[in-house]
């Protein structure tokens, strides 16, 4: 499991195109229930019950609101998340284990 691409300063507004892109990288599907993506301020987005990412499948986890399906997720809000200049994105699972992280 990965933390592929955080697009923190899209073209545009700000918020219609930011995103942060999970990447599974591993043999098995996983089960990613109660895990979260967050940042270095404590933005927390919590992946929804019963989501499960396929082995070498991709899903975007977008800020702004939005209707979810397996490949994009939203996180919901009206503001952007991620800091232009440097923040850490971090990936835990449902036990808070730091599962992936990526920083600029």
């Amino acid at each position: 499991m990965c933390i592929d691409w955080v697009d923190y300063d899209p073209e545009g507004d700000g918020l219609e195109d930011e995103y942060a892109l999970i990447v599974n990288d591993g043999e098995d599907d996983q089960d990613m229930t109660g895990w979260t993506l967050r940042d270095s301020d404590g933005h927390s987005y919590s992946f929804p019950a019963g989501f499960e990412l396929e082995s070498l499948g991709e899903v975007w986890v977008w800020t702004t609101s939005g209707a979810g399906t397996n490949e994009d997720l939203y996180w919901g809000r009206s503001e952007p998340v991620w800091d232009d200049d440097s923040d850490t994105a971090y990936l835990k699972d449902d036990t808070g284990n730091l599962i992936a992280c990526v920083s600029w």
